[in-house]
């Protein structure tokens, strides 16, 4: 599958994705990037879980597997609508 420490690597690197979508719009008051920061939220979250599971911590990643779907619903249907 996916080498060991890629999910930590893509984990990281989408949280660093949604704090600075979060801080432009804090800092600038324009939430129009709302939607992207909301999807690149529930990509970290799916991250999340397929790195729990490959660590074999198999109590968490359905949880936040279906957390991350649901993040994704929502912040496409922010884009859309």
């Amino acid at each position: 599958m996916i080498k060991n420490g890629t999910w930590s690597l893509l984990k990281m690197g989408l949280a660093i994705v949604v704090v600075i979508l979060a801080g432009y719009a804090l800092i600038t008051g324009d939430y129009s990037g709302s939607p992207y920061m909301t999807i690149a939220l529930g990509l970290m979250v799916i991250a999340m879980a397929f790195d729990e599971r490959e660590k074999q911590r198999n109590a968490y990643w359905p949880i936040l597997i279906g957390t991350g779907i649901f993040s994704l619903l929502v912040g496409f249907y922010i884009l859309i609508f």
